[in-house]
């Protein structure tokens, strides 16, 4: 390619030799070459200027947290001991007699209630259940001024149990630990042998419970949990053929687990 300073050089050289009218024109076109090119290369850049950003918008944030609003129902299992005394007053002689019932056993309830999530993320709620025992004591000998009375036996059996308790948690998104507290009563029968004679003495307990757990929901529906319950189910006071009266009560100490369907 052949530079634009030899070009203007040939230019010259053929100006030289030829006339002075062609020499003229031919300087003139040289000349006029030349502004073009400076004027050319002096062109100021173009310059391309990128079209406005849209203002950007901002979504609120879409809450995840668990929701523990509403109905559920669940079943339980767990496992009770209690602490029972059958105690006689004093006869006429001032003897005092006393049985140790305590019966213990295997348990299952059916429970349902409702929550109310608040803002705060407390929560309240209702709650009752119905529950089968298996609580029992067997071959039980009482005692005379705490001496064993071998020719009486004694056995007690808790055969149903009801709760309708308050309850108030904290939520920590699907995490409830919670407190409990309310109504409970009971069917409990207590049996006396003595010899070939028996005596049945049965009744229903009123009395409160008071209790804690916690509670994970698993999924959206389904709720498991485990909880502690101690039962003050009260006491009942009996006419006895041999003793003037005597008193049974009846607390127990509950572990359950459990799970719900939450709708």
């Amino acid at each position: 390619m052949t530079s634009l300073p030899d070009t203007l050089k040939d230019a010259f050289h053929r100006a030289a030799h030829s006339g002075p009218k062609r020499l003229g024109r031919r300087l003139l076109i040289v000349a006029a070459a030349g502004s073009f090119g400076g004027a050319a290369l002096a062109a100021d850049p173009v310059v391309f200027e990128a079209p406005p950003v849209p203002p950007l918008v901002v979504l609120p944030p879409v809450s995840t947290s668990y929701s523990w609003s509403g109905v559920y129902m669940g079943l339980e299992a767990g496992y009770s001991w209690g602490k029972s005394d059958n105690s006689f007053v004093p006869d006429t002689n001032g003897d005092t007699y006393m049985v140790k019932l305590d019966p213990d056993g295997w348990i299952g309830s059916l429970y349902a209630g409702y929550n109310h999530h608040m803002e705060n993320n407390a929560v309240i709620g209702i709650e009752a259940d119905f529950t089968l025992s298996e609580m029992s004591s067997k071959g039980i000998v009482g005692t005379i001024n705490s001496i064993p009375l071998e020719d009486y036996e004694w056995r007690s059996d808790l055969d149903w149990a009801v709760s309708a308790r308050a309850r108030v948690g904290y939520a920590f998104d699907r995490f409830l630990p919670f407190i409990t507290a309310g109504y409970a009563g009971a069917k409990y029968e207590v049996k006396e042998t003595m010899g070939l004679s028996s005596f049945k003495h049965f009744g229903t307990y009123d009395g409160w419970t008071v209790g804690a757990g916690i509670e994970y929901a698993a999924t959206d529906n389904i709720i498991v949990r485990g909880q502690y319950r101690y039962t003050d189910f009260g006491d009942i006071d009996l006419l006895e053929d041999f003793f003037v009266a005597s008193t049974i009560d009846l607390k127990s100490h509950d572990l359950r687990v459990g799970a719900a369907l939450k709708f």
